[in-house]
This record gives C-alpha cells, structure tokens and sequence, in this order.
C-alpha cells in the first residue's frame, strides 16, 4: 500500500471543503433561476412593501424558501414563490368577486412616471397592491395571477379592475 494515501493532508494540503460540494441538479436549477429574476422579483417586492431594505430581505427569502418543481418554468417558480413569500409579510385578504360602481374617474395619463405609482401603491390594501402590480405592472394575465394566488379568474378580474379604480382615484387627488 502506498503510505502517502494514509496519512492525513498536511496544513497546506488541506482541501476546501466548498470544493468538494457539488450542487445537486435541483439546487443548481436554483441558482440559474435566482440569477435571472433577481432583479425582477425585487423589484416586484418594492413596489408591494415600498421599502429598498425589506425588498431585499423579501428578494433573498424568496429564493431560500423556494421549492423548485421541474414541471414549472423558471419565471412559473420565481412567482410562485414571491407571492407566498408576500403572504407570509402582509396580510392578504381574500379576494371576492364583488360588484363595482364605476364613479368618473380619469385615466392614468401615459407619461405617468413609476414614481407617481410608488406614491399612491401604498395607499392601496396590500391584496388590492399585488393584483395591481401583477395585473398592471408586470401584464400577466387573470388565469396566471388566479393560479398564482389560487383563487378564481373571476376574483383576479374584479380586485385588479378594484384595484385600478382607486389608483385612478388616488393619482387623481
């Protein structure tokens, strides 16, 4: 038997530890995924809790606490896991189907500027915020966010029309 496979490393033959770590083909689907929607996930995450620091901490948490599922997209398990991130911080309420009177109000002008939205966003219940933002924001569409939030299309119609009525209300103040 050779002697030099039998004794221990020295100090300087020490290995890395990290090295020695391959990720498993989950947690590297993982990584690729936290890569490419870091940065749409926080900026998702500032416009609903409206702060730079807790959008951080809600971006990271997104992806430590995301449980990858091969059968989703990447974009599919990014959402899926920043919305229950959200609803594990803000008080989401059930989203009903509720009949809507529509009072004149303005349309929102096409110059208007992100920062007229993170103004009135708010202002918004924090449901009514994530409906807006996933509806208008980010242009995905009802049967999407209802499987997202798992509620009815109809709910998502109805909150995010809600939604968009009081943002009109509120830039119009």
């Amino acid at each position: 038997m050779n002697m030099a496979a039998k004794r221990a490393p020295r100090k300087h033959e020490q290995l890395d530890i990290a090295k020695l770590h391959r990720p498993t083909p989950v947690e590297s689907r993982k990584i690729e995924v936290l890569n490419r929607h870091w940065s749409r996930i926080f900026k998702l995450a500032e416009l609903v809790v409206g702060s730079p620091i807790s959008a951080e901490q809600i971006t990271a948490g997104t992806f430590l606490e995301m449980r990858y599922r091969v059968e989703l997209s990447d974009r599919e398990n990014a959402d899926q896991a920043f919305v229950q991130k959200i609803g594990k911080i803000l008080p989401l309420e059930p989203i009903t189907v509720r009949p809507i009177f529509v009072k004149d109000s303005a349309a929102i002008p096409r110059e208007m500027l992100v920062e007229d939205l993170k103004r009135v966003l708010p202002k918004l219940p924090a449901t009514e915020r994530l409906l807006f933002i996933l509806r208008f924001g980010q242009g995905y569409e009802p049967d999407y966010i209802a499987w997202l939030l798992g509620v009815d299309e109809s709910a998502v119609d109805s909150g995010s029309f809600l939604a968009l009525m009081r943002v009109r209300e509120l830039l119009g103040e």
